[in-house]
C-alpha cells in the first residue's frame, strides 16, 4: 500500500509540475501516458530479472508399497 500511494502521488506532482510548462492538454496527457508507462514497466521487470526459481529435486522413478 505504501508504493501504490507513493505512486500516485508521484504521478500526481509529475503532472501538475509538467502541467506548468506544457500548455497542449493533449501533448501533456501523451507524456504522462508514456512515462508512467514506461516506469511502471522497470518494476516487474527488475523483479523477473533479479528472482530465480531452485531446481526441482530429481525423485526416484516409482515408490515402493511398503
Amino acid at each position: 500500500m505504501v508504493f501504490s500511494i507513493s505512486g500516485t502521488l508521484f504521478a500526481i506532482i509529475l503532472a501538475t509540475v509538467l502541467g506548468w510548462y506544457i500548455s497542449n492538454s493533449r501533448t501533456l496527457f501523451m507524456i504522462l501516458g508514456t512515462g508512467l508507462g514506461v516506469i511502471a514497466m522497470i518494476s516487474p521487470l527488475i523483479v523477473f530479472k533479479v528472482t530465480w526459481e531452485d531446481p526441482a529435486q530429481v525423485q526416484a522413478d516409482h515408490m515402493p508399497m511398503r
